[in-house]
């Protein structure tokens, strides 16, 4: 199995404290449409050069690694404005740094537990499907 990733942490790209990438006005559809935009042109340009992996299903992609789950563009907004239109995304990502310049560099066992209690209700199915209806 073959994974492309597309994009890191784009939840920060309008807020980010390296600076912004993106305007203030940027949306989680703005965010969908340069995704499908950007992996179209992927596609198109493997079918010229690989056109066997290009039309091989063990080529697929690993969605956006979000930065957190409570951030300007969340992961599940992004899934409702159909991220996966192309039916080509195979993985999820999500990460937190345990120790950052936002928590004083320190890290315990609140912090982290918290973060991951966080994801286990974004990624628990039942949550899941009733946030995608």
């Amino acid at each position: 199995m073959l994974y492309w990733e597309l994009g890191n942490e784009p939840d920060l790209y309008k807020t980010s404290a390296q600076g912004h990438v993106r305007p203030p006005t940027w949306t989680g559809c703005d965010y969908v449409s340069e995704w499908l935009n950007v992996t179209g042109k992927i596609g198109e340009s493997m079918a010229q050069s690989c056109a066997e992996m290009a039309k091989s299903s063990e080529c697929q992609y690993i969605a956006p690694s979000f930065a957190g789950t409570n951030n300007s563009l969340k992961p599940l907004t992004i899934w409702k404005d159909n991220l996966d239109a192309a039916n080509d995304i195979a993985l999820f990502s999500s990460h937190k740094y345990a120790i950052s310049s936002q928590n004083g560099n320190t890290t315990n066992h609140i912090r982290l537990t918290s973060f991951t209690a966080t994801l286990v209700a974004l990624l628990n199915p039942e949550s899941l499907y009733r946030a995608l209806l």
